[in-house]
C-alpha cells in the first residue's frame, strides 16, 4: 500500500503534538512534519510530496485559507483542523476533504 504524506500545520502546540500521534497510528499515513507556522510548512512544501495537509485556519503571519491561496491548484488536499465552527463553510468553498473540530 501506498503512503500519504501528511503535513501538519498547526500553531499550538498541544493540538499539533496530539495530531501528529493521531496521525502516527494510521499505518498508511507518512508523517513528513508537524510545523508551527505556515512558513515552515511552505518550505517543506518546496522540498517534499504533500498528499495531505492538516491545516489550522486562525494563525500568524498567514491563516490557513491564505496557505490554500499560495498554493494554488497544484495543492494537498486538505483537512482544516480548528476550533472555530464559523470557517466551515468557507473551508468547503475550498474544496477542504473535511473539517475537524
Amino acid at each position: 500500500m501506498k503512503k500519504v504524506n501528511c503535513l501538519i500545520v498547526e500553531d499550538e502546540p498541544l493540538a499539533r503534538n496530539l495530531l501528529a500521534e493521531y496521525v502516527k497510528k494510521v499505518p498508511y499515513l507518512n508523517l513528513l512534519e508537524a510545523c508551527p507556522n505556515a512558513m515552515a510548512a511552505m518550505e517543506i512544501m518546496r522540498q517534499h510530496h504533500v498528499d495531505l495537509l492538516f491545516l489550522d485556519i486562525q494563525m500568524p503571519v498567514l491563516n490557513g485559507f491564505e496557505v490554500i491561496e499560495n498554493l494554488g491548484e497544484e495543492r494537498p488536499q486538505v483537512i482544516f483542523t480548528t476550533a472555530y465552527d464559523q470557517f466551515a463553510i468557507r473551508a468547503f468553498e475550498t474544496h477542504a476533504l473535511d473539517y475537524l473540530l
